[in-house]
C-alpha cells in the first residue's frame, strides 16, 4: 500500500514513510543535546498505519508483539539525562550524546530491550539507539 501501510512493510517502504519524519525526531534530540533548544516536550498524533511502521522501523514488531497498534495506542521516546548538571554548569551548556539515554514505552510498558542493540535493562545509551535505527533512515542510503 501506499507510504508503507497495509501490505507493504518493507525497509524500502519505511524509509520513504516514516524515515524522514524519525530522522527529524533524531535532529530535535541532537538539538537539545546541544544545548541548542531547551524544548523538553514533543507531542505528535497519528493513526494506527502511521505508528505501525514506526514500530517496524525500531524493530520492536516481532514475534508475540506483532500485533496491529488498537484504537488510542501510544508509543513514547524519552530522552533522559543520565548525567545531571552539576552546580556550576548550565543548562545551556552542550553536552555530549553518551550523557543520554533514551527510553521507548508502548502502551505505558517500557519496551526499549526490544530495539535491537539496546541493552536488556534499563536506558538505552543515545548512540547506540541511533544505531539501531540508522538502517530505517533515508539519510543512511544516499551514497
Amino acid at each position: 500500500g501506499p507510504g508503507g501501510t497495509s501490505t507493504d512493510l518493507s525497509p524500502e517502504a519505511h524509509r520513504h514513510s516514516l524515515g524522514l519524519f524519525f530522522e527529524e525526531v533524531l535532529a530535535d534530540v541532537g538539538r537539545r543535546v546541544r544545548g541548542e533548544t531547551q524544548e523538553a516536550f514533543k507531542l505528535y498524533s497519528a493513526h494506527d498505519t502511521t505508528l505501525l511502521p514506526l514500530l517496524m522501523l525500531l524493530g520492536v514488531f516481532t514475534g508475540p508483539h506483532a500485533v496491529w497498534p488498537g484504537f488510542s495506542s501510544c508509543l513514547a521516546i524519552e530522552l533522559h539525562e543520565l548525567k545531571p548538571l552539576g552546580r556550576n554548569e548550565s543548562p545551556g551548556n552542550a553536552q555530549t550524546a553518551s550523557e543520554y539515554g533514551v527510553r521507548v514505552m508502548y502502551e505505558f510498558e517500557d519496551i526499549t530491550a526490544r530495539v535491537p542493540g539496546c541493552p536488556e535493562h534499563g536506558l538505552c545509551p543515545l548512540p547506540e539507539f541511533r544505531k539501531a535505527v540508522r538502517e530505517c533512515l533515508p539519510s543512511s542510503h544516499l551514497e
